[in-house]
């Protein structure tokens, strides 16, 4: 079990709760997609930023059983592994991260 390196606070819980109710989940998915690609010339892992953000999403979910978040938290894990997978096609020397799906060759 990983610890969460993410601490929600209520202004990024209160940003992407307006965010999917205004865009939906696709306009969220790719408005993630986006902040990690152009965070990525800063941080050198964004989907792993992303993937914490996520998991501590989905632990706000457990404790207030609101769907919403499970839907940020589910959308946020999917925007985290396709930015994995792209950033991992464009430099095959990327080390492979096991918290995320890799695909079998």
């Amino acid at each position: 079990m990983s610890l969460l390196r993410v601490q929600l606070n209520e202004n990024l819980i209160d940003k992407y709760s307006k965010l999917l109710k205004k865009r939906g989940v696709e306009g969220v998915y790719r408005h993630v997609v986006a902040i990690g690609i152009i965070n990525s010339v800063n941080i050198r892992n964004p989907e792993i930023e992303i993937l914490d953000m996520a998991d501590a999403f989905f632990s706000l979910y457990r404790r207030t059983g609101e769907n919403i978040h499970f839907e940020i938290a589910r959308t946020l894990r999917k925007a985290a592994h396709k930015i994995y997978r792209e950033f991992l096609r464009i430099n095959s020397n990327k080390e492979v991260n096991m918290r995320f799906l890799n695909v079998v060759r």
